[in-house]
């Protein structure tokens, strides 16, 4: 319990100090929120690459990649991200070396990829459906979370997926959940989530069944090279890739659930 209350107070403290600043660059929109999204998405894409040993020359290329496609994103010239492919084909050659394996190279692609379709999705989301539906985005994963590794450290018994991440329980899973809806229902009511009450509600649980998925997902990339955290630059939060997992997984759904609902 004593290590729990320490932890906790470490991210509450974190968090203290981060959410109103992200929620300012949040309501700026725009070129404040793309620049955000550069330095959490190339900061996640470097701690993955270094975790996995990719090497100086992939984090480069994929820098180069990840910066410019928010880039053309931002500036709506979204009919030549088709040519980003070519162009970190194009770039390998002069960043290659007998150290780079195909292996690395395989796995410098996937994450730019999966890394690709959140950060632009997320952008897409502020930029199509406004700073409400953006903000209710965040406040549902982060109530997950919070009350997912509350109830889960404080009652967690049935270990969700001990082969991944053996803290998460099944017991602390449900009850994020269900701690959501109540949440989401509130941010209905004072007017933050814009949507019926009943796609609301369907939102929120989307969004942290989702949720809890990215943040597997991410696990066991750590869990492959055998880590916990993929940094500690938030103190009680890990990484710029823990702050984003769940992120980046979700909102791609979470776009196309508010293309068909509103």
């Amino acid at each position: 319990m004593v290590s729990l209350l320490k932890e906790l107070k470490r991210r509450v403290l974190t968090a203290f100090i981060l959410i109103p600043l992200f929620l300012g660059i949040l309501y700026l929109g725009k070129y404040a929120f793309a620049a955000l999204i550069i330095v959490f998405i190339t900061g996640a894409f470097l701690e993955f690459a270094t975790l996995y040993d990719l090497g100086i020359r992939i984090k480069i290329t994929g820098m180069i990649w990840l910066i410019t496609l928010i880039i053309l994103t931002v500036f709506e010239r979204t009919s030549l991200v088709i040519l980003l492919p070519l162009a970190y084909f194009f770039l390998i050659p002069f960043f290659w070396n007998k150290g780079d394996s195909i292996k690395k190279l395989s796995l410098g692609i996937f994450i730019l990829v999966y890394l690709s379709f959140g950060a632009v999705t997320v952008y897409f989301i502020r930029t199509f459906f406004g700073f409400y539906h953006a903000l209710s985005f965040f406040l549902i994963i982060w109530t997950f979370d919070s009350a997912a590794y509350l109830s889960g450290s404080l009652w967690g018994k049935r270990r969700l997926a001990v082969k991944i991440s053996p803290r998460k329980s099944v017991e602390g899973y449900l009850l994020g959940i269900l701690f959501t809806v109540p949440i989401v229902i509130a941010m209905k009511y004072i007017g933050i989530y814009r949507l019926p009450l009943v796609k609301a509600i369907l939102g929120g649980v989307f969004i942290s069944i989702l949720s809890q998925v990215g943040d597997l997902v991410e696990s066991a990339m750590k869990r492959e090279v055998g880590v916990k955290d993929s940094s500690t630059i938030f103190p009680g939060h890990g990484g710029f890739l823990d702050r984003v997992d769940s992120i980046v997984f979700t909102a791609p759904f979470y776009f196309i659930f508010l293309l068909r609902v509103i």
